[in-house]
């Protein structure tokens, strides 16, 4: 008699693919990446509204991406621990406070440096 081999992903679990760790790696480094960039042209002033309209939706794709990774791909934390909502909302707090601190900082920047 055979015995079914346990270590097998199930079928669900399968049908993924690569997104899940994609959408790790977008709200770990990318789009913080495009954050600070977005950052280094305020204060450089070279930033039109596409740069602000840039930074403003990056933010909320880091938000949802987020969600997303926690929800539907069983999102873990930098530990590997699995994630819960409340992961998110801390998530979700850090960021908004990190944005707007960077935001004002670039723009009191641009304000004082003369380049």
């Amino acid at each position: 008699m055979a015995v079914p081999d346990k270590t097998l992903p199930d079928q669900s679990e399968g049908k993924v693919g690569c997104l899940p760790a994609l959408a790790r790696l977008y709200w770990l480094a990318g789009g913080n990446v495009v954050l600070i960039f977005c950052a280094i042209y305020i204060v450089l002033r070279k930033a039109g509204f596409t740069v602000y309209l840039l930074y403003v939706l990056s933010v909320i794709s880091l938000i949802v991406i987020r969600f997303i990774d926690i929800k539907f791909f069983k999102g873990e934390t930098m530990n590997g621990e699995p994630t819960s909502l409340g992961h998110w909302r801390r998530y979700t707090l850090g960021l908004l406070v990190f944005a707007g601190a960077l935001y004002v900082v670039s723009s009191l920047l641009a304000k004082w440096l003369v380049f």
